[in-house]
């Protein structure tokens, strides 16, 4: 709805007021997340960036939820994937299973090259059946070696 988004103009105040806010983080976390789906394009790479560092490990699901969305600018994505890869091996490994499982999702091919490297799995001989990678996975993530 175009009456939702933030102007093209604005949105850069309202994420530094959200930040230089003396509200606590989660509070700022709330409200980056309401203001992510109303800035335009090119502002979702700035607020992905703020949300990727000041959302916690044990709160990652919401973050999770952007980065597997195929349908963000690819900026966005990116940055949301490089943050994934200094969250837990129990936060990354699900969901680049989740996003190798997407062939239509730009970081797909990542997602499953980073599966590949972690799980120790030549892709060819797995192929799409998804049920035997996340066999895998479970097995890889129960490792203490693998622990977070």
């Amino acid at each position: 709805l175009a009456g939702d988004t933030i102007s093209p103009t604005n949105w850069e105040a309202k994420l530094d007021s959200i930040l230089d806010s003396e509200t606590d983080d989660t509070n700022k976390v709330k409200e980056l997340f309401a203001m992510f789906r109303t800035v335009p394009d090119e502002g979702k790479e700035a607020v992905a960036e703020h949300l990727s560092n000041l959302v916690e490990d044990e709160d990652y699901a919401p973050l999770g939820r952007l980065l597997a969305d195929a349908t963000l600018p690819e900026d966005a994505l990116d940055t949301l994937m490089s943050d994934l890869l200094n969250r837990p091996n129990s936060v990354k490994l699900p969901l680049f299973l989740e996003l190798a499982q997407n062939p239509n999702h730009p970081e797909h091919e990542e997602a499953l090259d980073l599966l590949e490297l972690y799980l120790d799995v030549d892709a060819e001989d797995y192929g799409t059946d998804w049920a035997k990678w996340k066999k895998k996975m479970d097995e890889w993530l129960k490792d203490p070696d693998n622990q977070d």
